[in-house]
């Protein structure tokens, strides 16, 4: 997968399917993955879970209004500006790589 560095995003928004991955702590494992999904009963209408290990499908975040880009999505520059705020508290955002949604059979053993 081709990660990139949430901080040097030059997107002006994010939609479904955008997966953050980045160290953590307990109770999470040591690298844990979290995913942008569509929520409709949202301020944004998108919210984060983690899509990784054992808290995978759980709801970690339901984006609030202010993350809203004017176009539709979730604001780049809020979600670096916020990270540790809202998301994710352990870490800055400079260590959080991104890949807009994971390849087809990602994950699948042959």
């Amino acid at each position: 997968m081709n990660w990139r560095p949430l901080i040097t995003c030059e997107k002006a928004s994010f939609g479904r399917g955008v997966v953050f991955r980045f160290l953590a702590k307990h109770p999470f494992e040591k690298v844990v993955d979290f995913m942008i999904i569509e929520e409709h009963d949202s301020p944004t209408s998108y919210k984060i879970i983690c899509s990784s290990g054992y808290h995978a499908g759980q709801t970690e975040l339901v984006f609030p209004a202010e993350a809203k880009y004017e176009s539709g999505g979730i604001s780049v520059d809020w979600l670096k500006k916020n990270w540790s705020i809202w998301v994710y508290p352990e870490c800055e955002p400079t260590e959080v790589n991104y890949v807009d949604c994971y390849p087809p059979g990602h994950g699948v053993e042959t």
